[in-house]
């Protein structure tokens, strides 16, 4: 988080360490700190021979700004991947094993595993077993009984596409996170794992993290953490970004109508971030639900921010 990451990054400086892997948003701030520090950076990449990423999807700017510093300094990409796992799978078990030039991909199972890949839509929902997956919770037989199917693979409850159908070696990629999915207020589904992704992408580099709001509503909006100050200038780049975000898009499930800019960071002790340090965006919207509500209010609050130009929240008739 802003401040206290200062801590990590004096840590870096003292250590030199031969690998780094972090949540995505500590990336940001990393990126940012090795772009105007030399000294940093110098130190970062003496040793540095990988980087990883995990927790959440790494935006694509954020990717290219580390490996822009990296060649600055030592002439060279560093391999920079990711994998997949839960408590359950005692933390991995696909994995991003090769250098790649893309975020988003998951990878393919390691040595040992197996996956299951069900068709849920048009994603495949990830099934997985191995000798690394949990035997089951402790006394809690109804839990047990759901977490596993008829053939012994256990539901992760996440879903995956092939990078490319036609190459199965170029590996899966995250499709989101079923159990964070949501009906509009029309019925529409919304895939709001993957709004999220690409709403931080765009967002980049004036947003940390995300929360896409919310069921039972007639459109999207979103609760937002700035990466930096919250000043004019910002303000204007993220209307003009939510802007160009949108038409790139199609439809009330797929497309932000104002952003509301959150005050206070993230609570890791109210449950807020998961213990993989991503966002808990069901506990977010429940605890942050007077800010839920100016989101979706007829005023507009002094935090909302809409897209430049025609305010596509009017077109879709906000309720008053």
């Amino acid at each position: 988080m802003p401040g206290l990451f200062d801590a990590t990054i004096e840590n870096l400086r003292e250590i030199s360490p031969t690998s780094f892997g972090c949540v995505p948003a500590a990336f940001g701030m990393l990126a940012a700190a090795l772009e105007r520090d030399a000294d940093l950076r110098q130190k970062f990449f003496r040793n540095m021979r990988a980087l990883g990423y995990g927790g959440a999807l790494l935006p694509q700017p954020i990717w290219e700004r580390m490996q822009c510093v990296s060649v600055q300094e030592i002439g060279e990409q560093l391999p920079f991947g990711t994998g997949w796992g839960m408590t359950e799978t005692t933390a991995t078990g696909v994995a991003v094993y090769w250098n790649t030039e893309r975020t988003g991909l998951l990878g393919l199972p390691l040595p040992g595993v197996t996956l299951k890949l069900v068709p849920s839509g048009d994603r495949l929902e990830l099934r997985i077993k191995g000798p690394h997956i949990m035997s089951g919770y402790y006394k809690a037989e109804a839990l047990n009984a759901a977490a596993f199917d008829e053939e012994g693979y256990f539901r992760t409850g996440d879903a995956v596409r092939w990078a490319d159908q036609k190459r199965p070696l170029e590996g899966l990629e995250f499709a989101g996170r079923m159990a964070e999915d949501f009906k509009l207020l029309s019925g529409t589904w919304v895939q709001a794992s993957l709004v999220r992704r690409d709403l931080v992408e765009a967002l980049q580099p004036h947003v940390s993290d995300a929360v896409i709001c919310a069921p039972d509503h007639p459109w999207l909006g979103a609760l937002v953490w700035l990466a930096g100050p919250d000043d004019p200038r910002a303000r204007v780049s993220l209307a003009e970004k939510l802007d160009k975000f949108n038409h790139a898009r199609q439809g009330s499930a797929d497309t932000i109508a104002r952003l509301l800019i959150l005050k206070d960071p993230p609570s890791a002790e109210a449950g807020e971030i998961t213990d993989k340090r991503s966002i808990n965006q069901r506990l977010v919207m429940q605890r942050r639900a007077n800010e839920v509500e100016l989101l979706y209010a007829h005023r507009i609050d002094s935090r909302i921010i809409e897209p430049a130009g025609t305010s596509l929240q009017a077109q879709i008739k906000a309720p008053a």
